[in-house]
């Protein structure tokens, strides 16, 4: 099992677009799921539907990119009951197969795109803190 964590805090030069940057010293090849566990804190002063965020990750040494989540998923009507609420942290764990193969050194992105400004809102900036897993098979 590998695993790193963020060590940088999110930029957020785009309002609505946050990032963390985690990095793998490890040459060993992914031969499983990766897993990401993010920690969101929402400073915004107001709830949050996590229905509007997305998850990605990217690799990029490789170019590789996985949605983990996409927004207004079906996560969009059970967050108007289970919103990340203001000043509040959430922990959420995803899975994805789509860097099989893939050597783990090097540099993943972590992103977590608001899209709440699609329906009039601003985008909000969270705090966030990525974990990568790599577990082998």
């Amino acid at each position: 099992m590998l695993e790193a964590t963020s060590s940088v805090p999110p930029s957020s030069q785009n309002v609505g677009l946050n990032s963390s940057t985690v990095q793998f010293a490890d040459q060993a090849a992914i031969t499983g799921a990766l897993r990401l566990d993010v920690k969101i804190t929402n400073n915004t002063g107001v709830d949050i539907n996590p229905g509007f965020l997305q998850f990605e990750i990217l690799n990029t040494e490789t170019g590789t990119k996985s949605i983990v989540m996409p927004a207004f998923s079906s996560w969009y009507v059970g967050g108007i009951q289970f919103p990340i609420k203001a000043a509040g942290q959430h922990l959420l764990r995803f899975q994805t197969n789509a860097f099989y193969g893939e050597a783990v050194k090097g540099t993943f992105k972590v992103y977590v795109i608001d899209f709440s400004g699609a329906s009039g809102a601003v985008g909000k900036t969270l705090d966030l803190e990525a974990t990568l897993t790599s577990f082998s098979m």
